[in-house]
């Protein structure tokens, strides 16, 4: 008999499903709403009209659903979420592969100097963050790596140094509009990973680690997939493109996490 999905496991694919609709949406307001600064690299403005200002209104209108169903559901959810269901593993193998790929990548770039300080930096962090997600995929049934634990450092220091480079560069000269939705994205990612670690041992708030896990995927995904398509048509608006990339398995990472989110989880 086909097992019946949880309420988490809904709510969870009900949040990934809207925030994947409202990305294809933003797709289509960029295409109509953008212009690009001919003389600088990187810099585009989307037109303020009724299409985008209404964007905007169902933008704000599912951060209240989506928190509102993490208090709603997280009130009784277990504490205790394993790090070795299949769906984690996955999207942890994942993650450790896009972070390790690209912080070489681009660290190889500026090696051979055809990159950015900033941007060599984060390149650097990825490749210390990746660590943590390839020993998680490693982590064998039933154990709990101390390295793990420690490695979270990692990834919050990447998130922390990402969001003081990017905002430090949107202030000095600005990019782009949709900046807002980067800086959020990285924010609730980081709030996110950080109740992410308490799981395992059973000492989160589940209603906090709800809230941050739907926002961190709704906000990568809001920002990081419209900037990957509209960056085919001009590779000129974003150079550093495979951190979007990136920013999209860290959103199918926080997806499996909340996925797994149960009543009844048992420790092994």
């Amino acid at each position: 008999m086909r097992k019946k999905l949880s309420v988490y496991q809904m709510s969870a694919l009900a949040v990934a499903l809207a925030s994947l609709v409202m990305s294809l949406i933003r797709v289509i307001i960029l295409k109509n709403n953008i212009e690009i600064d001919g003389n600088q690299d990187g810099v585009y403005y989307i037109l303020r009209n009724t299409e985008t200002i209404v964007f905007l209104v169902f933008t704000c209108c599912f951060i209240v659903a989506f928190t509102v169903i993490a208090i709603i559901f997280g009130k009784k959810a277990n504490s205790f979420i394993s790090f070795d269901s299949s769906p984690a593993v996955f999207s942890s193998s994942l993650c450790g592969f896009m972070f390790l790929s690209t912080g070489l990548y681009y660290s190889y770039q500026f090696i051979t100097g055809h990159g950015e300080l900033p941007e060599f930096v984060i390149s650097v962090s990825m490749v210390l963050a990746s660590a943590m997600f390839l020993n998680m995929a490693l982590q064998k049934e039933g154990t709990v790596r101390k390295s793990v634990v420690y490695l979270r450092f990692a990834v919050c220091g990447y998130a922390i140094i990402r969001l003081l480079l990017d905002f430090i560069k949107q202030n000095s000269h600005p990019a782009n509009s949709a900046s807002v939705l980067h800086i959020l994205s990285l924010i609730a990612f980081m709030l996110f990973i950080i109740y992410d670690g308490k799981t395992e041992f059973g000492s989160a708030s589940m209603r906090q680690y709800l809230i941050s896990g739907y926002l961190c995927i709704f906000f990568m995904l809001l920002y990081a997939i419209p900037n990957l398509v509209i960056t085919l048509f001009d590779y000129s608006i974003d150079s550093y493109i495979l951190f979007s990339a990136a920013d999209i398995s860290l959103a199918f990472y926080a997806f499996s996490r909340v996925f797994s989110v149960c009543r009844t989880c048992q420790k092994h």
